[in-house]
């Protein structure tokens, strides 16, 4: 089980939720951790994005490319921007490997894309596509930190989007923590 794992109970609950059962939580120990949001809008109407800057290329992770994937996922995440309001402190490397290659690895999940963004024929960034039941998720998206402000992530959300239209998603969703620029990106 979880205990075993040394893995704390979390709770993750609705901001639409009752009062009282955020004060009967406390009462019994539970302390806020941080807040997520999760936004949604229809796929029809995500604002169709202008065109990625010609010398960004986002190709799909084939299994030749899956290492290269990981790792700019690895350097991303790593190296967080510190934007914004994180709930999670900043994992150890191994940790987020092995969450990484559980979760995001070539056998995880059914329906799941991985796409890697080139700026000038470079890794720049990765980010993931989820698709199920015509919902698209976008997922575990990163721009190694050099690379930064140069449009990448605006480039692999657009791609996403256009995908999840061609699988005939209805919704598209995306979790991001407040305040962040990765918020601030899928906002527009």
């Amino acid at each position: 089980g979880w205990a075993e794992r040394g893995e704390p109970v979390r709770i993750e609950l609705s901001i639409l939720s009752d009062p009282a059962g955020v004060a009967k939580l406390s009462g019994r120990g539970y302390r806020l951790h941080g807040f997520e949001n999760v936004l949604a809008c229809p796929v029809s109407a995500a604002a169709q994005p202008a065109a990625p800057a010609p010398e960004i290329a986002i190709e799909t992770v084939k299994d030749d490319t899956f290492e290269e994937w990981f790792t700019l996922a690895i350097d991303a995440f790593s190296n967080m921007d510190g934007s914004g309001s994180a709930a999670d402190a900043e994992l150890p490397r191994e940790e987020l490997e092995r969450l990484f290659r559980e979760a995001m690895g070539p056998q995880s999940v059914e329906g799941l894309t991985r796409y890697i963004a080139r700026l000038d024929g470079h890794g720049a960034g990765e980010a993931a596509l989820h698709v199920d039941e015509g919902v698209a998720l976008l997922a575990g998206s990163g721009t190694v930190p050099h690379l930064r402000g140069r449009g990448v992530q605006k480039a692999l959300v657009a791609r996403r989007l256009e995908d999840a239209r061609r699988a005939g998603c209805d919704l598209a969703v995306v979790v991001t923590a407040p305040g962040t620029r990765s918020q601030e990106n899928v906002m527009r």
